[in-house]
């Protein structure tokens, strides 16, 4: 065959044509050199066409140039709990037909472009601790490295809008932790808050004691019990 004859060593792609080998299924097969030093059995119509440029090798390092270098996004390990986040997050700002779109994406909530790529999410947040995920400081800011941290449930529910916050020396705090710090109970923190008391007043007063204070417009009011002491828990 003509055609057989002329492909002796000629190059396509990384192989060389060495010589003619045995035919299969009727077709004329060539031993070839590879750039990479293996032997490979081509036939024909695949080196003329360049259908085949390599014994393989080729395709190998294209599918290793193109897998995410962080390691986190793998078909053999699946997506780590970084990834996983990165992933929700942006799910959460873009996709209208998700249900939690309102609250974030819909609400204006946006994402820095650096975090387009997970590499520099990565590089700025680190890995994700476990039991934690991502929190944002400023509930209504968006998602950035100076407004992000890696939070424990706990924490985050410190940190929602339906939070009510104290003013006190110097820190805001949670009722929650408020009342923690000054050793009330937070039925009776809220009770006080409602009823117009200040932080330290809050903290200055016994639970247990009945007497008298001015309220927030300055009228002296008597307190009811159930201020101090609050609903039993």
């Amino acid at each position: 065959m003509p055609a057989a004859k002329q492909l002796k060593d000629q190059v396509f792609g990384r192989l060389t044509v060495l010589d003619r080998c045995r035919s299969r299924n009727g077709r004329v097969t060539w031993l070839c050199r590879c750039e990479c030093g293996k032997l490979h059995e081509v036939v024909s119509h695949a080196l003329t066409s360049g259908h085949t440029k390599s014994c393989g090798c080729w395709k190998e390092e294209r599918n290793t140039s193109t897998q995410p270098k962080h390691g986190h996004a793998s078909r053999s390990t699946g997506l780590s709990p970084t990834y996983q986040t990165w992933r929700a997050m942006w799910t959460r700002c873009t996709n209208k037909n998700v249900p939690s779109y309102k609250d974030y994406g819909g609400r204006g909530i946006t994402i820095c472009a650096r975090w387009a790529q997970f590499g520099n999410f990565l590089a700025d947040m680190g890995e994700r601790p476990k039991e934690s995920t991502i929190e944002r400081k400023d509930t209504n800011g968006g998602y950035e490295s100076s407004n992000c941290i890696w939070a424990t449930k706990a924490e985050q529910s410190s940190n929602t809008r339906a939070n009510r916050f104290v003013e006190f020396q110097g820190q805001r705090l949670t009722q929650a932790q408020f009342a923690r710090l000054v050793g009330h109970n937070q039925s009776t923190i809220s009770y006080r808050m409602r009823a117009g008391w200040t932080a330290e007043q809050i903290n200055t007063t016994p639970a247990n004691t009945r007497n008298r204070i001015a309220s927030k417009l300055g009228d002296e009011v008597e307190i009811p019990e159930e201020l101090f002491n609050g609903p039993p828990l």
